[in-house]
């Protein structure tokens, strides 16, 4: 009985004694597993671990802004692609004297291009909606910033393609406290620029950024 203790508490004492990089790399390779396309090829390269404060840079409701954020703006530059070529159709086909032919096409042409300018009109308003949110909450962030929320990492790890290929990857990661659940993840690119749009946000003061909102036309941007 007593050799059955001893090997139950020399059981204990090697799970209690896992260090917290060991505890991060676990974690890293569960929240991964599920994003890699071929996760058996993963392989760590670089990790460095260090305290997470909140603050707005790793706060995931204004990541999912931001993704909420990146599909309009897809959709707006091929809206005006669609507004241009569409004004340039309209001065192609604008003739004194043209034929059924061509005012038909001037008279489509103006068609296409009521529907770019619409379409734009829409994807403003979603833009606009957005940006509004993420500003209020990049201030509400601001009220709570520098509270220990848990671990801030970041990893390089080479890993294959989908073509088979090595690669290797660069993400950014956020644990709670106990290193249990991962509240951010983002690539390392992404998350700069996720940066710097929180930057210019912040740059800009309440009132002068509703006046810019109020007055944002992406007609003539």
């Amino acid at each position: 009985m007593n050799k059955l203790f001893l090997i139950i508490g020399m059981a204990f004492l090697l799970i209690s004694c896992e260090s917290r990089e060991d505890k991060i790399q676990k974690a890293v390779s569960q929240e991964l597993k599920g994003v890699l396309y071929d996760f058996e090829s993963y392989e760590p390269v670089k990790t460095q671990i260090d305290s997470a404060f909140f603050s707005p840079y790793i706060d995931p409701e204004i990541k999912s802004l931001m993704m909420a954020f990146a599909k309009p703006a897809q959709e707006l530059e091929a809206a005006k692609r669609d507004y241009n070529n569409a004004l340039s159709s309209i001065a192609l086909w604008d003739m004194p004297y043209g034929s059924a032919y061509s005012r038909q096409q001037r008279k489509e042409a103006i068609s296409e291009r009521d529907a770019a300018k619409k379409k734009i009109e829409n994807i403003q308003m979603q833009l606009k909606s957005t940006i509004k949110s993420l500003y209020a909450q990049v201030l509400k962030d601001k009220t709570k910033d520098n509270e220990f929320i848990g671990w801030f990492v970041t990893q390089r790890y080479k890993c294959k393609t989908g073509g088979g290929y090595p690669a290797f990857g660069d993400d950014v990661f956020v644990f709670n406290k106990d290193m249990t659940e991962c509240t951010f993840h983002m690539e390392i690119e992404e998350y700069k620029g996720l940066c710097d749009f929180i930057d210019q946000l912040m740059a800009v003061p309440e009132d002068e950024f509703m006046k810019r909102i109020e007055n944002m036309d992406l007609l003539e941007q």
